[in-house]
């Protein structure tokens, strides 16, 4: 059984799929990727899992592939479980013959500062705004 999301690609790849983009968002302790869009070509196609897997795993899905993409910590996931102050919402772009992928999108990260502000009213002049 193809455990590894090297050898899906690969797999992937035989049956003529050349491109996947996957939408992830998520932050705060909470964060999906999204659906899978498969590619031929610039065409968008649905995947017969049970012909890429050579029906080694018949109930291998897109949900399967995305348990993948997730498990893929530091790679195809830079958000690991999404815990942490911030938001992202990108797209990661995989292209099956190389390996090569593009992580599209943006973070916005939320940090608190401690304040400490002295001064004498008596002796500093107030703000004009």
């Amino acid at each position: 059984m193809l455990e590894k999301i090297e050898d899906v690609l690969k797999a992937l790849h035989k049956h003529g799929i050349t491109k996947i983009t996957i939408d992830y968002e998520g932050g705060h302790d909470e964060g999906t990727f999204d659906e899978c869009v498969f590619y031929k070509g610039e065409n968008k196609v649905v995947v017969d899992w049970d012909k890429v897997m050579n029906e080694e795993a018949t109930d291998f899905d897109d949900n399967s592939f995305l348990g993948l993409i997730y498990s893929d910590y530091g790679r195809l996931n830079q958000h690991y479980s999404f815990a942490s102050e911030y938001s992202c919402r990108g797209t990661v772009t995989i292209n099956t013959e190389t390996g090569d992928f593009d992580d599209d999108g943006y973070e916005r990260t939320e940090t608190e500062t401690d304040t400490y502000h002295t001064g004498n009213v008596f002796k500093e002049q107030k703000e004009v705004f």
